[in-house]
């Protein structure tokens, strides 16, 4: 019984292994791609955990702030993985032998829901902040206050 276990064992680790051997460049772009996301998150939140709140911001003004610098790393990607004359001219080069080329739409759509994701992300911290600083507040000096200004903005 033991000895059945531990041959689906091996032969998964020997699957896992030939998996690895033929996509580790990409794996390896993908963990970059990830571990730059992570770090531009911790680095924009860091930034404003230093202020002290002591109201629902002290939560959504890092998190608003990490997607924000998320969304701008990966909106600054999104189109390279779709522009032709850069693959074409990449194809034609020594780098062809070693980047994923041809999972390059691929890449397009995880940059692309990362965008999304970052951007539902940093709106609705924004939006909270902005209830939390605005909506309740009383304006003396008239004009617009209140939920309508999101819309007058």
């Amino acid at each position: 019984m033991a000895r059945a276990w531990w041959t689906r064992l091996e032969a998964l680790l020997l699957r896992f292994e030939i998996f690895v051997q033929s996509n580790g460049v990409s794996l390896t772009l993908i963990l970059l791609y990830v571990l730059a996301n992570v770090v531009l998150f911790v680095t924009g939140a860091m930034e404003e955990v230093r202020n002290q709140y002591s109201d629902l911001r002290r939560i959504t003004l890092p998190f608003g702030r990490g997607c924000g610098s998320t969304l701008n790393l990966n909106c600054a990607l999104v189109l390279l993985p779709s522009c032709r004359a850069m693959l074409t001219m990449l194809q034609g080069s020594r780098l062809s032998a070693v980047l994923p080329l041809e999972r390059a739409p691929l890449m397009h759509r995880v940059i692309a829901a990362a965008i999304i994701a970052a951007s539902l992300g940093h709106a609705s911290a924004q939006t909270a902040n902005y209830i939390v600083l605005n909506l309740w507040s009383v304006s003396r000096s008239g004009g617009i206050y209140s939920f309508t200004a999101v819309f007058a903005t």
